[in-house]
């Protein structure tokens, strides 16, 4: 006599269930903070290639939450840049000036070098005296890193500023 298809496919299904290993234990999801330093580095990679990606994907960043202001400021300096590149200039400044709100929390090289950035934006357009507002700021935090930190391109162009405005 010949087994029926029900009781062959619970044999089958049982003879299954006997011999599986329990599953794996999934990596653990990374924490927000995690995931969004990771958006941030993808972005980094794409920045000159594909602007547009980049930008997706720091936008994407931004809706995560972030463990520090730091690593939030980077998120905001990454997207500064990709405006720039995009030729935004006025968009890259409303990346970039939100980081000097909270300039307490973030470290001082990162202000520093969105300080020059800044300053290079109001150059370009003529605003003489916002570009030395922020090459002076981005001096002030320069001298606070830390470690050695190069903030020489914004001692050099304050001190070229300075040398017009006395002309």
């Amino acid at each position: 006599m010949m087994p029926s298809k029900a009781l062959l496919l619970s044999l089958f299904l049982l003879g299954g269930c006997q011999n599986a290993q329990p599953p794996a234990a999934s990596p653990a999801a990374p924490s927000p903070d995690e995931r969004r330093k990771e958006l941030n580095e993808q972005a980094g990679k794409l920045l000159w290639t594909n602007p547009d990606e980049a930008r997706m994907r720091l936008e994407q960043a931004s809706m995560l939450p972030a463990d520090d202001a730091t690593t939030w400021a980077r998120t905001k300096v990454a997207m500064g840049n990709v405006y720039m590149i995009k030729k935004q200039p006025e968009n890259a400044l409303e990346a970039w000036l939100p980081i000097l709100e909270r300039r307490k929390e973030v470290h001082p090289a990162i202000v520093s070098s969105t300080c020059q950035e800044i300053a290079q934006v109001y150059r370009q357009v003529g605003d003489k005296e916002n570009a030395k507002r922020y090459f002076r700021l981005a001096v002030e935090y320069g001298k606070k890193v830390q470690y050695k930190y190069d903030y020489e391109a914004a001692v050099k162009a304050l001190e070229e500023l300075e040398r017009e405005n006395a002309k």
